[in-house]
């Protein structure tokens, strides 16, 4: 059985992201708000929302981060 690698993180910052926080009709778009990052090994990104009362947590795949 071979070992599983675990992922190091690689980069952290802060970038702009969509974010259902930030909409106010259910059919609108998420608009890119600040949130904050870290981009594994494993190429997992997490992103967590900074506006106050949403926190929300995602994970995308192979995504490049333009730092603001």
């Amino acid at each position: 059985m071979e070992a599983e690698e675990k992922a190091v993180l690689v980069s952290s910052g802060k970038a702009k992201y969509p974010c259902k926080c930030t909409k106010r009709d259910p059919k609108d778009s998420p608009k890119p708000i600040l949130h904050s990052y870290r981009v594994f090994s494993d190429g997992w990104t997490r992103w967590v929302c900074l506006k106050p009362g949403c926190g929300g947590v995602k994970f995308s795949r192979g995504k490049e981060v333009k730092e603001i």
